[in-house]
């Protein structure tokens, strides 16, 4: 640099300007990693969640080959998930985020103070390997939701108790989400589109309870799970006014698992298409009220949502720490054009995880902010991934490869809990009912 004196190593010795480019580029990505690592992460959160986050991070690195082993699998080898779930459980995994009272560990005094943060830190973490190992746990949380929306303390007990005694036992009972059907998909998870879908699952009252009969798909987990939360209308002319939300236990007669599905990506999370054939669900196996499946079902999307940018943001922290690595292994740790493409990919991560973490933090959760969370994080990430690809190149593409198994992960992070479009038009469904943006009061 013509005028300037050259830059001296801390001994003395002159060192070239490109040198000290390089050395300066090398501090910054060790920062970046760094900022991964417990010294950073116990100045950003309390000891109790750094805890959480070094104990998920460990869990999570330990059943990684599982996870591999699983993405070469077929579909209906659920052996690794369910070693995984084993696994889980006995960490105490499974049992963390449910209430005390229930056989859990989690307070509501939590609740309130943190909103879902720590569970955003569990399935970030969890991401970080894979988001389908975020799904396989997560799921097992959003089965349970419904019950614990309905804040039906002695339901709690009834349904979600004998499932703790067997976590703790290391029996991976866990819960599954049943809401999409043949004919309705995300348009049941937006109000527009539910006040037009039929749900074709539906619910008959008899002596003592209900009759179900009907079909789900794409369940996450729902060939594993010993309980699923399934949603069945009463009425189905009267569109999400006759939605009821029912337990729904996996060895009731009449219940069966047709198939798994052949996914792209998240193999280590199958998805089940469910069917309920005459099945007898008991009046205390009734979640909620009757007719209060809606609410049920857009409440525990609002929580859920902001999540699921959480885990692809994981995903997405993993891949720009191997891009990064990539990148001095092949001298492009001092080449100015990378920094550039670089620096927008922590920027651009760094924005959508303050916004992800903002949604996380409101109790309740805002179904604007929350579907906003979710959309950007998703899109970000994938768009991380994609760009880095791009830097690697065709290794980047070998079956196998830890980049092509996340971007295979994330593209199905954009589709489900609402695919992308329909979170979109959720922003604006206030303004629909003659309803203020609720939004800018939180940002």
């Amino acid at each position: 640099m013509p005028g300037c004196p050259r830059p001296r190593r801390p001994g003395g010795s002159e060192m070239t300007w490109e040198a000290l480019s390089a050395r300066l580029a090398a501090r910054l990505f060790a920062r970046f990693e760094g900022n991964r690592g417990a010294a950073a992460s116990a100045a950003l959160f309390p000891p109790a969640l750094e805890r959480l986050r070094s104990t998920v991070a460990r869990f999570a690195a330990d059943v990684e080959p599982l996870v591999a082993a699983a993405d070469r699998a077929t579909a209906d080898d659920s052996q690794y998930a369910r070693e995984v779930l084993v696994r889980a459980a006995q960490a105490g995994l499974l049992t963390r985020f449910l209430p005390r009272w229930a056989g859990g560990e989690a307070s509501v005094t939590a609740l309130q103070r943190r909103g879902s943060v720590p569970i955003l830190m569990f399935v970030e973490e969890l991401g970080a390997v894979s988001p389908g190992l975020a799904t396989l746990l997560g799921a097992h949380y959003l089965g349970a939701m419904p019950i614990l929306l309905s804040f039906d303390v002695a339901a709690m007990r009834r349904l979600l108790r004998p499932l703790c005694e067997r976590l703790h036992a290391g029996d991976p009972a866990i819960c599954a989400f049943a809401i999409t059907e043949p004919e309705a998909g995300s348009d049941v998870e937006d109000a527009m589109g539910a006040q037009q879908a039929r749900l074709c699952t539906r619910a008959r009252r008899c002596p003592g309870g209900y009759v179900l009969s009907g079909r789900k798909v794409f369940i996450s987990g729902g060939n594993l799970a010993a309980l699923t939360t399934v949603f069945a209308t009463l009425e189905p002319q009267h569109g999400i006014e006759g939605w009821t939300c029912f337990a729904v236990r996996m060895d009731t007669p009449g219940v069966q698992v047709v198939r798994v599905e052949d996914k792209m990506g998240q193999r280590i999370s199958p998805a089940a298409e469910l069917c309920f054939e005459e099945v007898f669900v008991p009046e205390e196996c009734r979640v909620g009220p009757e007719r209060r499946g809606w609410e049920l079902n857009r409440v525990t999307l609002d929580l859920s949502r902001p999540l699921v940018g959480g885990l692809a943001l994981g995903a997405a922290r993993t891949v720009i720490g191997d891009v990064l690595a990539w990148a001095e292994r092949n001298g492009l740790g001092a080449d100015r054009l990378f920094h550039h493409a670089a620096a927008r990919w922590i920027g651009a991560y760094a924005a959508a995880h303050a916004l992800v973490v903002r949604a996380c933090r409101v109790v309740p959760p805002l179904p604007d902010l929350s579907a906003m969370a979710k959309f950007v994080a998703t899109d970000t990430a994938m768009r991380i991934v994609s760009e880095a690809m791009e830097w690697i190149g065709l290794e980047a593409t070998v079956v196998g490869s830890r980049i092509e198994r996340l971007y295979r992960d994330l593209r199905l992070t954009q589709i489900y809990e609402g695919t992308n479009e329909i979170n979109r038009l959720a922003v604006f469904e206030r303004v629909e009912h003659g309803q203020p943006l609720s939004w800018p009061r939180f940002l």
